[in-house]
């Protein structure tokens, strides 16, 4: 079995642009995401675990992809949605992936 290193891209923000984060994700390359309840602080105030149907929480998106992708896909979230709802991208410079099947280009 090998080792794929890999990307992690990172996405916290508002559960109302679940579908559009979604969409955009999908659209620039990745393959599949993991979508989760998100709690924390930030400066536009703290966020509490809602279910994601109801409106005023706060999503986490995780997406392992090649520096090509989650590059793209953080740029497009700055440029969309960052500006008019609250959220953050961060990339985690490698992962190592031990399900190569699930990843490999």
């Amino acid at each position: 079995m090998g080792i794929y290193k890999a990307k992690l891209l990172v996405i916290v923000t508002e559960t109302s642009i679940l579908e559009k984060v979604t969409k955009v994700v999908t659209e620039l390359g990745a393959d599949g995401y993991t979508v989760q309840h998100a709690s924390g602080k930030g400066k536009r105030g703290a966020r509490w675990i809602t279910p994601l149907s109801e409106p005023g929480g706060n999503i986490r998106f995780e997406v392992l992809a090649s520096e090509e992708v989650v590059k793209k896909i953080a740029e497009e979230m700055m440029e969309k949605f960052f500006k008019h709802y609250s959220g953050i991208a961060y990339i985690a410079d490698s992962v190592d992936v031990y399900r190569v099947d699930k990843l490999q280009e």
